[in-house]
């Protein structure tokens, strides 16, 4: 120990008496330690934490797959939340919930908050009690039960400014009273699994009878369970093969064998994750490379230095030092630059996670949990140590070599100076710019690809449209004559909207649709075996086709003496009607909801408006069905608002909000925003990772440009006495600059050339990635290769100019 704290000492000595190398070597160490911190800091909130429940290794998430309609897990009916509650064996205990939101109103102006239902099971299930007060009762749990809330911490603090005495106060949601019954811990966030806001209060399911008679429908609700003792995901996944038998037998005639339900049980972690933990981890390979990057420039600074003590080290060896103690003293001197460099970096780290969070989409989960925590202290403890030990094993190998008869003679050379030494240091500018390849190729596929994503054409006018979303409670509007009556005297109000020119409502908005139906036509018989048939569904009233600016292509839009006494009719996407009619007229066919065997109503088709994307800009287009609101007899209440404006968008967001409120002041007006912000929205997880992989990409070419700048003017000084002797016999300015110049690029161009092999390996794993362009794009390949070679040719011209001014009676006399 006595002698490590002494080369600890020595090693700290000598970084402050070369601050110039030391301030450098810091900084790129602090990048590339700095980098991969804060991304492993996202990785491990998100991956790698712990979930904030009790033993959650042993919480499983159920779900059900139809083959038929999609191999995509999806939620659960609630009569099959009730069935595998009743009939499993392997969990000790299974619980109901479902995502909502409902209108808080009575403290401050009216909101909309996120909210879930959940049994009063739930909590046991998970393994977690209130922080204050308790849990809901089973009597609460029922349809008719009291109205209770627990709260969460984050809500409890600002709503309620942290009162102790809240328990047993009341709060209005839609409209109806709800006691506070507890508020949970900090750290608790219930559903995980979200693509919505966390959910700030919880409220008891409390199953409707209309819920639990909805067998083979409604695929809205989630379960959660918990394993017995002793019992495995695969055991559990066994049971609830048998538990699916009987709620298949359950259903109703017409749609008994048609669905072939499978269940899912998946672990909540693998549930919550879904399609994230594969993204974040290449992003995190993709930091790694940038750290070895700076791993191999310091490693290059450290073995240029070593030349200039060869002297130092050859008289350590004179006076009896041994091969091992010296090579202890270099290690130590590396691991300590390591250390500093992973100290900077962890600062460097923090701005960068705050940076990260706030970039991350909102439905990435658990982005909540992302902090420098225990875990990424300890990351960056063992980061820091191994960089210094891995950039510091080469110098220290060749110090080990060190000849001390040439190096106690003034001018002597050595091993530090021989052609090993030189071939290294080659070897290091190589690997970094074949690694800055690598990192580039994979940045430039994933920004091609978001450039492709911007140009898709929605379907719709994105320009000069806000959208709004109000939801109307059921608890004063509880007939569906009511809210019908409201929204069609919102419709008439907003047309006629100084700054608009029309609006309309809709169920789903173009980029966010969530709605599916199964639907039959009539006339085309069903295949055995075959996919069913569906399509996105919404849902539409007033003008809503003329607001979003969807065409018209053929027939007619719905008209005002399409309501609930007039004949059912429905509107369909041009690729419904190219995909089923072909060139046939759609005009006067019909199709209904469900099997052809189903007892649903026909509806006629009246009109085809062009195809619209409901998901994000890269996923095809879905067949897509239209309803009109007039015929719809359960009088939906939550819709969202169009309004097409002449004026600029922002200068009549005001007056929506306003025309809302005249008609009910406590109904709050939520996601106020233009469609260009919806648009812009639904890019968001694609733009996170391009904005990443492109800072990335900054990084790492920087640091190879610095790494062969720090190379060509080593070189430069050493080869100093030749250029001028080559000066003398007659070599020019540019003779000398056209070598220099030359040597650089060779080895630029071995780098770019290896990195484009490895290149080509790695980005097999981001085709599922890209959009519009191949993993293996010669254009993206032959642009980073431009880039790097003119990269190479600015970092070295300085030094290579710098070896065109050597005067030779100086360089002659050099050493």
């Amino acid at each position: 120990m006595d002698a490590i704290y002494q080369d600890l000492r020595y090693a700290l000595r000598l970084l402050l008496k070369n601050p110039g190398f030391s301030i450098v070597a810091v900084l790129t160490l602090a990048l590339g330690i700095g980098a991969t911190t804060a991304m492993f800091t996202v990785v491990n909130g998100v991956i790698l934490s712990p979930f904030p429940f009790s033993q959650p290794d042993r919480l499983v998430v159920i779900k059900e797959r139809v083959p038929k309609f999609s191999e995509r897990p999806v939620s659960i009916p609630a009569p099959d939340v009730l069935t595998f509650a009743h009939e499993s064996q392997t969990f000790s205990d299974v619980a109901g919930y479902q995502e909502n939101t409902m209108d808080l109103t009575g403290i401050g102006d009216p909101r909309k908050l996120q909210v879930t239902r959940m049994g009063a099971n739930a909590l046991a299930v998970l393994g977690v009690t209130p922080l204050m007060g308790r849990n809901f009762t089973a009597e609460e749990d029922q349809e008719n039960g009291p109205k209770v809330a627990i709260l969460s911490y984050r809500f409890w603090r600002s709503a309620f400014a942290g009162d102790s005495n809240v328990i047993g106060k009341s709060i209005t949601l839609d409209r109806t009273p709800h006691t506070i019954v507890g508020v949970m811990p900090e750290s608790f966030i219930f559903p995980i699994e979200t693509y919505k806001e966390d959910s700030v209060l919880w409220v008891p399911m409390a199953f409707t009878a209309e819920e639990r008679k909805a067998v083979g429908d409604n695929f809205n609700y989630g379960a959660i369970a918990r394993l017995k003792n002793g019992t495995s995901v695969d055991q559990a996944r066994a049971e609830a093969s048998r538990v699916m038998a009987i709620i298949r037998d359950g259903y109703p005639a017409e749609s008994k064998g048609q669905y072939d339900t499978q269940p899912v049980v998946m672990t909540m972690r693998d549930s919550a994750l879904g399609d994230y933990r594969e993204p974040l981890l290449i992003m995190m390979v993709a930091v790694v490379l940038v750290l070895l990057i700076a791993i191999a420039n310091v490693a290059n600074l450290l073995l240029a230095r070593g030349s200039g003590r060869q002297r130092e080290l050859s008289i350590r060896v004179a006076l009896g030092a041994g091969r091992a103690r010296l090579f202890s003293q270099l290690i130590s001197e590396s691991v300590l630059l390591g250390t500093i460099g992973g100290a900077v970096g962890t600062l460097l780290a923090q701005l960068g996670v705050d940076a990260l969070v706030s970039l991350v989409p909102a439905n990435i989960p658990r982005i909540h949990a992302v902090q420098i925590d225990w875990r990424v202290l300890l990351f960056v403890v063992g980061v820091s140590i191994l960089s210094g030990i891995v950039f510091g094993l080469a110098p220290a190998a060749f110090a080990l070599r060190v000849n001390v008869n040439d190096g106690l003679k003034e001018g002597g050379r050595s091993g530090m100076q021989g052609r090993n030494h030189r071939y290294a240091r080659t070897a290091f500018v190589v690997a970094q710019f074949s690694l800055a390849v690598v990192m580039l190729v994979g940045a430039g596929l994933l920004i091609r690809s978001f450039q492709h994503v911007l140009n898709v054409d929605p379907g719709f006018r994105v320009d000069h449209v806000i959208s709004a979303a109000t939801s109307l409670p059921r608890a004063t509007y509880k007939e569906p004559a009511q809210r019908m009556a409201f929204y069609n005297e919102l419709m008439l109000r907003l047309n006629h909207l100084p700054g608009a020119t029309s609006a309309g409502a809709s169920t789903d908005l173009p980029m966010e649709g969530n709605w599916n139906k199964i639907f039959s036509i009539a006339g085309q018989t069903e295949r055995p075996g075959a996919q069913l048939d569906f399509a996105n569904h919404s849902v539409v009233l007033s003008n809503y086709f003329q607001a979003m600016g969807i065409p018209l292509i053929r027939g007619r839009m719905f008209a005002d003496s399409d309501n609930l006494k007039s004949q059912k009719v429905i509107i369909i996407s041009k690729g419904l009607a190219d995909r089923y009619f072909g060139t046939a007229d759609p005009i006067g066919q019909r199709l209904k909801w469900g099997t052809q065997a189903a007892k649903d109503d026909w509806k006629t088709i009246i009109g085809v408006v062009g195809d619209v994307k409901q998901g994000s800009l890269d996923q095809d287009v879905a067949p897509h069905t239209y309803e009109s609101y007039q015929q719809y007899d359960e009088g939906i209440g939550d819709l969202n608002l169009a309004v097409r404006t002449s004026a600029e968008p922002a200068a009549v967001l005001a007056s929506v909000e306003t025309t809302v409120h005249a008609l009910d002041r406590e109904l709050p007006v939520t996601q106020v925003r233009t469609m260009e912000q919806v648009v812009s929205e639904s890019n968001a997880s694609r733009r996170f990772y391009v904005i990443l992989v492109f800072v990335f990409g900054v990084v790492a070419i920087t640091l190879a440009s610095v790494g062969l700048y720090g190379m060509v003017a080593f070189a430069v000084e050493q080869r100093t006495r030749e250029i001028g002797i080559r000066v003398t016999l007659g070599a020019t300015q540019w003779n000398v600059l056209e070598m220099i110049l030359r040597w650089a690029v060779m080895l630029a161009v071995a780098g770019i050339l290896l990195g484009a092999i490895g290149a080509f390996a790695a980005t097999r794993v981001l085709t599922s990635f890209l959009f519009g362009v191949k993993a293996d794009d010669p254009m993206t390949f032959m642009a980073v290769a431009v880039l790097l070679g003119i990269v190479a040719l600015l970092a070295s011209y300085i030094p290579a100019r710098r070896a065109t001014k050597v005067d030779p009676m100086v360089a002659l006399r050099y050493e």
